[in-house]
């Protein structure tokens, strides 16, 4: 037994884990893990690239170096709430869950139950200063007669100025039908946005400079070729507060529950030291 025990303390393997064994041990008590420390968090250059690669399947392309910064604090914050989570007993591994326990987290350091509710003076000063946000933009009703270029060719256009000249003389002259289109004739209010959905921006902003109450054109769009006759402008105009009033409201509750979440958030990331890769 001694002969083996002697032998086996000599053998050259045994020496090789021990000394490997005391390197893990000195290194554990030097660098201690995050497991150890929960306030610990290292990003490295894996969760960087993670955080890149899943920003450019959500959104088709790569995320900007100027928005890798704010990428990378969203990345810390869903790791900060879930470990959070996970002190109080609502940790999980699978990926649905955790954002979940993410959205969880966020609700909970809202505090709803302290944010107030706006006044009128409030929800008035709050519509003042955002008044870019809720103001209608310039609107018109108008109606078009189309000419199909693959009905008509290289004709289309000159098939638009020998019927805007009809019009032109014949004042009370039928409203003309001009070829198939395949969008509804819309009477509602548009914006130019909206206009430009259908009918491809250059066209919106031409309609746009058309004086009302007359046929005009020819006008380009994606589509073909038109005469076009504004019904109806609308001016641009910021609604009164009783008219929106609970737009306004929202907004200013949602911003309220995002202010408390970032304090309530500011609270736990303090107890954190953070290292993020290059």
């Amino acid at each position: 037994m001694k002969t083996w025990l002697t032998r086996l303390l000599r053998e050259p393997l045994l020496h090789f884990l021990a000394l490997g064994a005391l390197i893990f041990a000195v290194n554990a008590l030097l660098h201690p893990s995050q497991a150890d420390d929960p306030h610990r968090i290292a990003i490295g250059k894996a969760d960087i690239e993670r955080v890149r690669a899943l920003y450019a399947q959500q959104w088709g392309a790569p995320p900007g170096d100027a928005d890798m910064p704010k990428l990378v604090e969203n990345y810390l914050r869903s790791e900060i709430l879930v470990r959070e989570g996970a002190a109080l007993g609502l940790a999980s591994d699978d990926a649905v869950v955790r954002n979940r326990l993410v959205q969880k987290m966020e609700f909970l350091l809202q505090d709803t139950s302290a944010i107030a509710q706006p006044s009128e003076a409030e929800m008035a000063a709050w519509l003042a200063a955002h008044a870019d946000r809720y103001r209608v933009p310039e609107r018109l009703v108008f109606r078009h007669i189309y000419f199909s270029p693959s009905l008509r060719g290289d004709r289309a256009e000159g098939d638009a100025r020998a019927m805007l000249t009809s019009l032109t003389l014949a004042r009370k002259a039928p409203y003309p039908a001009g070829d198939p289109f395949m969008l509804a004739a819309d009477p509602e209010p548009r914006d130019q946005a909206d206009v430009a959905k259908d009918f491809g921006t250059d066209f919106a902003a031409a309609v746009f400079t058309l004086p009302a109450g007359s046929w005009q054109g020819p006008v380009r769009s994606a589509l073909g070729v038109h005469l076009v006759r504004i019904d109806r402008r609308l001016d641009a105009r910021l609604p009164p507060l009783a008219e929106i009033r609970d737009r306004v409201h929202d907004d200013m509750m949602a911003e309220r529950f995002q202010t408390a979440s970032d304090a309530g958030y500011a609270r736990i990331r303090a107890k954190y030291t953070v290292t993020v890769a290059p």
